[in-house]
């Protein structure tokens, strides 16, 4: 790049570290040419470019960040630096793709709502030297009124990407005013074209509602979907409404609708670029029936998916983002040498992953014609006024870009002080004295804290030094942050803190005080709120059946639109006996219910004032009153049991629950004050914690476990397997870390010699806390002072293990954590036996899991597996197969030669099994070819694809526990589920396959056990679907007589005999048994074999 000599920067070098960071915005402001700033550190840049931004008024302003990780956490800071909430304010984030480079999924709607309304925002910007107030249509590129300049944060990688034309945006935006004519069909139609999915309801970004005449659309760029009603063709109201209750809100005089996707081709288009299209196939070697099914799917209006990487054969003409900023834009650029190294990679990344597709025989463009690259890019940012923000100065002195350095310092030796003091009687005293000297100096002190449950418990933990603090919740700007001497913890995730001496501002974060803390990534998809009208109307079909709370049960029939006493609104139409029907305004919704009975049973429908209803709520009704009285004497019984009333939280464990390194989701907390408060009663304590997979079960049950190892009790931690033992043993090692507390683990994977020695700690009092397989059921383990028994997987234990644990239950509390509660389990919690809190609250940077399920493909392995591996990441393989195991294990050197594959299975000999997984998960392979040994608890966050062979073979719970091994950090996670034969799958795997791609919303285990109760789930009902049912095929009556070998080997190998049947032998049936041949040799074989001898 050419270096062009630059002006010196008119602020004196020794006066800069004196100045105030908004004395030196406004003075760069009036330079016109690139400086390198360097010396901010941490949050710090957020503040500065804080006060950039106020200094440059209204004007936009675009903040480039080497990666997404770097994006998410400047976001976070800039938003509480401004003052304000995320995605309501001038702030934006403008996402890279959350998909790779020629990836065979599309990114998701919202990520691509997202990225077209930042640009429709810079497009509606006021053009420069016109303020907001004065400007008109035709100065605003014809989009429509102006809106407030945006202030952007951009990761490199997501500016790389060609975007449609503006003539393209703004030729599909439509813009709508009271008054205003137009013709319905006519708008629909565009909405349609501009990429507008049209649905029943409108949920999210991007989608349409049609009804009579209400429009319900939501735009890419509001924060709430609007409302249309039109009186014949005109205009009559425009408002806002909440989606969740449906209910209409503020009113408004216009509204404007930019296209929320960017690939979209209409079919003019497609029909003249199909031949271009036909004849890249040709040359890239791609089938002609490939090609001409893609053309067919395009002329049906449907996009496949990956279609971005066609995106220059699919769109009239592409151009950059930079086009589509306003001359007056300013550019900041965090760290550009690190930025510049991450678009390298991505250049990389691209060009391997090109020719990856183009080998797999797909259609796609080149990487020079779908993005651009690292110089091209880094050229078109640097060719506008830009600042370049580094915390320290490394460049080039000979680049010709001037520097200018102000003084900030951060706290490592703080943070060595409260690590030294951590887990000690006085951990805050260090951080005590620190703020007493800058009180001294008069500093502002500002204190970070994750959430209000985290500012309240450090104002209380600071108290007991005697340092009084504010807890601040209003958003405000940094310049209006505490005041000279005063303590104030503001509810922000800044990322670290600093000491500014030009604006005397001391900023200390949460993780500086009580150690690593997880980094969390700004909800890019906000979730509207919880609540039974948005899920009922969201899962309403015209002929589903309804109950209504006064009426019983009929048949919806759809929306209506209906005048009642001169109001118009909305009701649900329900059909009932003999032609009569009822209609339900929308907002009393609250009565009616979705009929939920078994599979292909047709209720009987109710007579409207008929009496057959009131009969069976009579009936019910005294039911339930005899439920009662039972359950009012068994809880009665509970709580005259005695146990151990445990102490209350004090000092000791808020200061343990501060060093937790995420911030608590609001029903985690929940469900530990209700596990804590059960703790301090005198009756024995039973509670279900059931959440989904990583949402934080394992969180609770620690708290619990300090919370008793304090009070002097012993804790047992039970699990299903031995790699989840190994896994809660670290995890808890962890945790305890600096706390008088012995942890150790009861295992398989034990020598005798460990094994016996924890055993007698166990005896002896002097382990607190044991993690262990079912081993700790056995009547050689004896505890001194049992408090806790924490249950983890509760359904994975059998028969006699839960008597075993019924044993331990009566006088100890009980703490059990599932994922995918069994039935019985969750009709004992509903009915009132057991208490339960429910984790459905994702961590807020959890992605859904992206799931496939597809005919078995080697072609789309290897390209799952070598996108993983680039990425960084590892791979699980199931094949549940052990017989075959090994002929996987050389398909995959064969078809993915790069990878490291390490297999394991429950037949593996215990150590060499651990060996093995232990060093997956220390990242010494690339693939882990696994049986379902991995279902149950398996943490590797760096793991985020993962394979099931012969998924029409499995249930549906472990479909899902197996797909929740991956997904645990912030990446995107894939799902691939194959199939040999789709076209000949049973009707129940069927089920299986369509309900697990329906559960791929975060939180779905809750909604999978409700599934599993309800009558028609029986068939195909995980734990009836997991293995067969071994009964003779003469003697159905009676199991086949097998001894403690002969039902591991089940359990193992999927066979009776401890060596295993011929195939001829024995064979499993449709049915799910086992059927035998008759002939006499093979009864001889049997018996040799050690199978079932009677079969």
């Amino acid at each position: 790049m050419k270096k062009t000599p630059m002006e010196r920067v008119e602020i004196p070098q020794k006066e800069a570290g004196s100045q105030s960071t908004a004395e030196i915005a406004a003075a760069l402001l009036e330079h016109r040419r690139a400086v390198r700033i360097a010396g901010l550190r941490g949050a710090a840049r957020a503040v500065w470019v804080a006060q950039l931004a106020r200094a440059h008024g209204d004007r936009p302003l675009l903040v480039i960040v080497p990666n997404a990780k770097a994006g998410d956490a400047f976001v976070a800071d800039l938003a509480c630096a401004l003052g304000e909430v995320p995605g309501s304010g001038r702030l934006r984030a403008f996402p890279r793709y959350d998909t790779q480079p020629y990836e065979r999924f599309s990114p998701q709607p919202f990520v691509v709502a997202q990225r077209m309304d930042v640009l429709y925002r810079w497009l509606a910007s006021p053009p420069p030297q016109v303020a907001r107030s004065e400007a008109k249509p035709s100065e605003v590129h014809q989009v429509g009124r102006a809106e407030p300049a945006p202030i952007v944060v951009a990761p490199w990688t997501a500016l790389a990407p060609r975007v449609p034309t503006r003539e393209l945006v703004r030729g599909r935006t439509v813009h709508l005013e009271l008054g205003q004519t137009i013709d319905r069909d006519a708008l629909v139609a565009t909405l349609v074209g501009a990429g507008y999915s049209r649905l029943p309801l409108v949920e999210e970004r991007g989608e349409l509602a049609v009804r009579g005449g209400i429009l319900d659309i939501f735009p890419p760029h509001r924060a709430s979907p609007v409302r249309i009603e039109l009186l014949g063709d005109e205009v009559e109201s425009i408002r806002e409404f909440d989606p969740a209750s449906q209910r209409s809100q503020t009113p408004l005089g216009h509204v404007v609708a930019p296209p929320p996707r960017d690939v979209l081709p209409d079919r003019a288009f497609v029909i003249e670029r199909s031949d271009a299209l036909r004849a890249l196939a040709a040359h890239e070697g791609v089938s002609a029936r490939a090609a001409d099914e893609m053309i067919d799917s395009l002329l049906r209006g449907h996009v496949p998916p990956g279609a971005e990487a066609l995106a220059p054969l699919l769109l009239p003409g592409t151009e950059t983002v930079f086009d589509f900023l306003p001359d007056d834009t300013l550019v900041v650029i965090d760290d550009l040498e690190a930025g510049h190294q991450r678009m390298l990679r991505y250049a990389e990344e691209s060009l391997e992953n090109y020719e990856l597709a183009r080998g797999s025989g797909r259609l796609v463009c080149a990487p020079s014609e779908v993005a651009l690259g690292p110089e091209v890019l880094e050229q078109a940012a640097l060719s506008r006024r830009a600042l370049i923000l580094e915390q320290i100065d490394l460049a080039d002195p000979s680049d010709g870009i001037e520097r200018l350095a102000i003084s900030t310092h951060g706290h490592a030796e703080l943070r060595a002080a409260l690590a030294r003091t951590r887990a000690s009687e006085t951990a805050l005293a260090p951080l005590a004295r620190r703020i007493a000297d800058w009180r001294a100096a008069r500093y502002r002190i500002v204190l970070s804290a994750g959430s209000l449950s985290h500012a309240e418990r450090l104002r209380g933990l600071l108290a007991d030094y005697r340092v009084a603090a504010v807890v601040e919740s209003e958003p405000k700007p940094c310049w209006r942050w505490s005041a000279a001497g005063r303590v104030e913890i503001r509810i922000a995730p800044l990322s670290e803190g600093f000491t500014l001496p030009s604006d005397r501002l001391a900023l200390v974060t949460e993780e500086e005080i009580f150690g690593p803390r997880a980094k969390r990534r700004v909800a890019a998809h906000p979730a509207w709120p919880a609540g039974a009208s948005l899920e009922s109307l969201a899962q309403l079909a015209p002929g589903d059946y309804l109950v209504h709370a006064e009426h019983g049960i009929g048949i919806y029939r759809g929306l209506v639109d209906l005048e009642l006493r001169g109001v118009a609104g909305e009701f649900l139409r329900i059909e009932y006996a003999e032609q009569a029907r009822l209609f339900v305004p929308v907002h009393r919704i609250s009565q009616v219910q979705r009929y939920a009975g078994s599979d292909g049973h047709v209720p009987r429908i109710d007579k409207l004032g008929g009496e057959t209803w009131r009969k069976a709520k009579k009936g019910v009704a005294h039911s339930l009153r005899d439920l009662a009285r039972e359950l009012l004497a068994v809880h009665a019984a509970r709580e005259l049991a005695q146990g151990f009333s445990f102490s209350p939280r004090d000092r000791l464990q808020e200061e343990f629950e501060a060093t937790f390194p995420y911030d608590e989701t609001p029903d985690q907390l929940a469900a530990i004050e209700d596990t804590l408060a059960d703790m301090q009663r005198e009756r024995p304590m039973d509670r279900i914690v059931c959440g989904d997979v990583g949402y934080g079960k394992t969180e609770v049950a620690v708290r619990a476990a300090f919370r008793a190892a304090l009070d002097g009790k012993q804790v047992a931690v039970l699990v299903p397997t031995t790699i989840l033992c190994q896994q809660h043993e670290e995890t808890f090692r962890e945790r305890f870390k600096g706390y008088p507390v012995r942890i150790e683990a009861l295992s398989r994977f034990q020598t005798p010699a460990r094994a016996k020695r924890v055993l007698e700690g166990l005896a002896d009092g002097t382990v607190d806390v044991v993690i262990g397989t079912h081993r700790l059921l056995q009547k050689t383990v004896m505890f001194r002072d049992l408090g806790l028994l924490v249950i983890d997987e509760e359904h994975r234990f059998g028969v006699a293990h839960k008597e075993r644990i019924k044993q331990l239950k009566k006088t100890v509390d009980v703490l059990t954590l599932t994922a995918t509660p069994i039935p019985r389990t969750l009709q004992l919690a509903f009915a009132g036996l057991r208490d339960l809190s429910v984790i459905d609250t994702p961590p807020a940077d959890r992605l859904a899991i992206r799931t496939q399920v597809g005919r078995y493909s080697e072609e789309v392995m290897r390209e799952a597996i070598l996108r993983e591996m680039r990425r960084g990441g590892q791979v699980f393989l199931v094949h549940n197969r052990v017989q075959t195991i090994g002929a996987m294990a050389e398909t995959l050197a064969r078809i993915v030669p790069e990878a490291v594959v390490v297999v394991a299975h429950g037949q593996l000999p215990e150590r060499e099994l651990e060996k093995r997984t232990l060093g997956f998960m220390h990242g010494q392979a690339d693939v882990l070819l696994c049986t379902t040994i991995i279902e149950s608890g398996v943490d590797n966050p760096r793991a985020n694809t993962i394979i099931v062979n012969r998924a029409d073979a499995l249930g549906l719970a472990q479909l899902y526990q197996l797909r929740g091994r991956v997904g645990r950090s912030t990446q995107r996670a894939y799902a691939y589920l194959m199939v040999n034969a789709p076209d000949n799958l049973s009707p129940d795997a069927r089920k299986r396959l369509e309900a697990i791609q329906d559960l791929s919303e975060l939180g779905s285990g809750f909604r999978l056990a409700n599934l599993d109760l309800a009558p028609s789930s029986r068939a195909t009902s995980p734990r009836s679907a997991t293995r067969p049912t071994w009964r003779c095929s003469r003697r159905r009556s009676k199991r086949c007589a097998a001894s403690r070998t002969r039902r591991r080997s089940i359990r193992r190998s999927g066979c009776p005999s401890p060596r295993g049947c011929p195939r001829s032998t024995c064979r499993p049936s449709t049915s799910g048994s086992y059927s035998t041949s008759g002939s006499r040799a093979a009864a001889a074989t049997r018996r040799s074999t050690g199978c079932a001898t009677r079969c």
